[in-house]
């Protein structure tokens, strides 16, 4: 076989190694980008949700695939909300919202058209109070005492922004045992 011929099929071989190399690479960029699709094609994944389902078994497979042991470990939870949508309009602008508490059962959907107010009378109102963002994940005590500061105005809600340093909505995560905010009145 002449040398060129030997060489033309070398290299055609290192191209089909190095292509099945990079196209078997689970961390090459288009391999991780295509899992992230994946993953999120699934939909919300909060615990116990179809999606959390999917994503687990999803997960489950790679593993085993890849060799490793898969096992879990399920657990029950007191109290859980599916948050689809929220919204708020002023002046002809619309933000997404989201809760930072649980909701009370009674007011998980509702619709609400009132002035937004910082201080004074709220009865009636939105107060608006924001937080400042001190790294926590969970609200600390100088935080629920600026909220029952609020609430003793008796608003019919509340606006709470948390200043993050992203600009993007941030929420602090909630125990299972924390009460729902008090009920508008």
């Amino acid at each position: 076989m002449p040398a060129i011929l030997r060489r033309a099929i070398g290299l055609h071989m290192v191209a089909a190694m190095l292509a099945t190399a990079a196209a078997a690479d689970p961390l090459s960029g288009k391999a991780l980008y295509d899992d992230v699709q994946r993953y999120d094609g699934f939909g919300p994944h909060r615990y116990g949700s179809v999606g959390a389902a999917q994503a687990f078994d999803w997960l489950a497979d790679e593993l085993l695939r890849a060799g490793f042991a898969v096992s879990s470990q399920s657990f029950t939870m007191g109290r859980q909300y599916d948050f689809e949508a929220g919204s708020l309009s002023v002046d002809g602008q619309t933000v997404a919202v989201m809760p930072h508490w649980w909701i009370p059962e009674p007011l998980a959907s509702f619709s609400l058209s009132a002035p937004i107010v910082t201080a004074g009378d709220a009865s009636g109102r939105f107060v608006r109070v924001s937080l400042p963002f001190d790294r926590a994940a969970y609200l600390t005590q100088a935080h629920r005492t600026a909220l029952d500061e609020a609430f003793v105005r008796r608003p019919a809600a509340m606006l709470l922004t948390i200043d993050h340093p992203s600009g993007e909505i941030y929420t602090y995560n909630v125990d299972q045992e924390g009460k729902p905010w008090p009920r508008r009145r």
